[in-house]
């Protein structure tokens, strides 16, 4: 998975990125892999309105500016999180 995540980022030139795991039932992300990032992994956020409609709604979604995105997570405000 670590792989695949640091494929991806560097295919977008991305300055890090991560795997997220869902857990409907608890409506939570759970990080799996985090590449550049420091050390995401075990760290689990509550699935915003937004962010779950999204997932429910379209098995993709492009998300031009993430970090103004109504639906972003925020992660201790370190990160600069893009898609």
């Amino acid at each position: 998975m670590r792989a695949i995540v640091e494929r991806a980022t560097n295919l977008l030139q991305g300055q890090g990125g991560a795997l997220y795991k869902i857990d409907a039932a608890k409506q939570t992300l759970s990080v799996l892999v985090s590449y550049r990032l420091g050390d995401l992994t075990r760290r689990r956020c509550a699935l915003a309105t937004v962010c779950l409609a999204a997932w429910r709604a379209a098995p993709t979604m492009i998300i031009n500016d993430y970090s103004n995105w109504e639906g972003h997570v925020t992660v201790d405000g370190k990160v600069p999180f893009m898609a």
